[in-house]
């Protein structure tokens, strides 16, 4: 499940929106936000393309894609 906090925190940081980040992913915002909060899922070459666009370094992807829930 992806880090929803830590994305919209570097979409932000990057000055970017959802509907922004969505329209270079030829996606809607809904669609990305469903896909970034864990409700939809999203495919590795989804991830790989929002983290190119994010310029998230490849040894941080598995802070921004993958947490750890504790029940």
């Amino acid at each position: 499940m992806p880090n929803a906090r830590k994305l919209k925190a570097r979409i932000l940081e990057k000055g970017y929106t959802i509907k922004s980040v969505a329209d270079l992913m030829e996606l809607t915002a809904y669609t990305l936000g469903r896909k970034i909060s864990g409700k939809a899922p999203m495919t590795l070459s989804e991830a790989w393309q929002l983290m190119k666009i994010l310029e998230i370094p490849d040894e941080e992807f598995k802070d921004y894609f993958f947490t750890c829930k504790v029940a």
